[in-house]
């Protein structure tokens, strides 16, 4: 009775460090691997998870645990029938039973995965049943219904933020597009029809209104072309190091025009390290803040811009003196997006002392190559 207890006991500590293992396993390839080399551990006999490939149906074994040992055309067909009637089969079972080798379907919530195959050559049928091998492949059935579930999580989520920053950059551009059109254009048709009445002075800046327009639709355009990289399941965009007050700098250059009608007071912290960002996206985000500051903006207002770190990230703060935004509507923030993808966030908030309203925006810092400071002063 004492070795028997033993034993149980014994049998209970495996199940729960195999469990414990594919309970820290991150995805489905880990969950493979580490019940291959626990189980393998354990029991000491060769062994194999397999499954059906999804593209052909084909047999093929994703982990193995000890010494190789090929499948020969019978042990696959033993696989394929414990697949397609979740039942055991090989050793000890009453499908392909001379073969030396045992497989278990591994299913879970009427899913089945593929199996687990043990070599069972020196093993008898009693020592098998003691080993209660169904334990380990229900606790392996559960993490891999697990693990596939997390990734269709994620991958859903990644698509659907993905569609949200498609639609956020194409709502925020769209419209953007006409006004630098029509500015070319008109530039471009006074140039023609009034050439000889006009000075130099005038025929430069028109052509200097032309050059630039055309650049911000330059900008405009490629921010479609990165909207349009954003697709099919993965969410990915082209970072590079940059400075903060560059992008704020060209922000502000964009909306000049808007800005006539108000002071504009910077406070941006000095040396602060240089993002990893796609810059068009950020500068973008920015824009869409101070063209929406800038419209609500009373005339001869203050809108101040003020960035500073906090911790392990960049806050940039743009308020204005406007009417400020409904407390029930400041979590309809439209450049989300945006600064979701870069891993930020954004909120808006009440404008100091009550009056206006806050946009406030948080990126990530990670370690950069040097502080905006030592690369200004190198150029």
């Amino acid at each position: 009775q004492v070795q028997m207890l033993r034993a149980s006991n014994g049998l209970t500590d495996a199940h729960l460090q195999f469990t414990r293992r594919l309970a820290s396993a991150p995805d489905i390839a880990s969950v493979q691997t580490e019940a291959a080399e626990s189980l393998y551990t354990q029991l000491k006999v060769p062994l194999v998870v397999a499954q059906q490939s999804p593209e052909n149906d084909t047999i093929e074994v994703v982990v193995q645990g000890g010494p190789a040992h090929s499948l020969n055309e019978a042990a696959r067909s033993a696989i394929e029938w414990a697949i397609r009637n979740v039942k055991p089969s090989g050793a000890f079972s009453d499908t392909l039973n001379s073969l030396p080798w045992r497989f278990e379907p591994i299913e879970a919530d009427g899913d089945v995965y593929g199996v687990l195959g043990l070599y069972v050559d020196d093993m008898t049928a009693e020592y098998y049943r003691r080993l209660a091998i169904n334990v380990y492949v229900h606790q392996l059935g559960l993490a891999w219904f697990r693990t596939r579930l997390a990734a269709n999580l994620s991958a859903s989520r990644v698509a659907e933020e993905t569609e949200r920053l498609r639609s956020a950059l194409l709502s925020s551009i769209s419209h953007d597009l006409r006004t630098p059109l029509s500015s070319m254009i008109g530039a471009a048709s006074t140039l023609k029809s009034m050439f000889n009445r006009l000075s130099d002075e005038d025929r430069d800046s028109l052509l200097d209104a032309v050059l630039g327009e055309g650049e911000r639709l330059d900008r405009y355009i490629r921010n479609l072309l990165d909207m349009t990289k954003l697709g099919h399941g993965t969410l990915k965009i082209e970072r590079d190091w940059i400075a903060f007050t560059d992008i704020l700098s060209s922000a502000l250059r964009r909306t000049r025009n808007l800005m006539s009608n108000v002071r504009v007071e910077r406070d941006v912290e000095e040396d602060l390290p240089l993002l990893f960002v796609h810059p068009a996206l950020i500068e973008q985000a920015l824009v869409n803040v101070l063209e929406n500051a800038a419209k609500f903006a009373p005339n001869d207002s203050t809108l101040s811009i003020h960035a500073y770190r906090k911790g392990d990230e960049l806050i940039i703060a743009i308020s204005d003196q406007g009417p400020g935004i409904p407390e029930e509507q400041r979590g309809q923030v439209f450049c989300h997006g945006m600064v979701a993808a870069h891993g930020g966030r954004i909120q808006a908030l009440a404008g100091p002392h009550g009056t206006g309203a806050t946009i406030e925006m948080a990126l990530p810092l990670i370690e950069s190559p040097e502080p905006e400071s030592s690369r200004d002063a190198t150029e």
